[in-house]
């Protein structure tokens, strides 16, 4: 399987950024794995067809910086695996959850 490999970076911070990459890469395709590295970065494993790769590049260059991919058309259905590094321009290093409030 042919791997293409991402690297992007973003002016918001991880925490206001997550849901909506999330949301872009789950209109075509799936994220099979992730890892956070404080607030600074991100790596995502994507497993996507390789003729929504590029919606998916182009969708994702509105929201944040994308660089080092090379655009190629395709028709076809075969599975693609895209590792997707992420950095946060506003990341301080510290790796905070944030923990929402339960009632009780």
């Amino acid at each position: 399987m042919n791997r293409i490999y991402w690297t992007g970076i973003c002016g918001k911070t991880r925490n206001q950024a997550i849901s909506e990459i999330s949301a872009i890469i789950n209109r075509h395709g799936s994220i099979t794995d992730f890892n956070m590295f404080s607030d600074l970065s991100l790596s995502l494993l994507i497993e996507i067809e390789e003729r929504k790769i590029g919606a998916l590049y182009e969708e994702m260059r509105e929201y944040l910086n994308v660089y080092d991919f090379t655009l190629v058309s395709s028709n076809s259905v075969k599975e693609r695996t895209i590792l997707f590094s992420i950095n946060f321009s506003q990341g301080t290093g510290d790796f905070l959850i944030e923990v929402p409030s339960v009632p009780g």
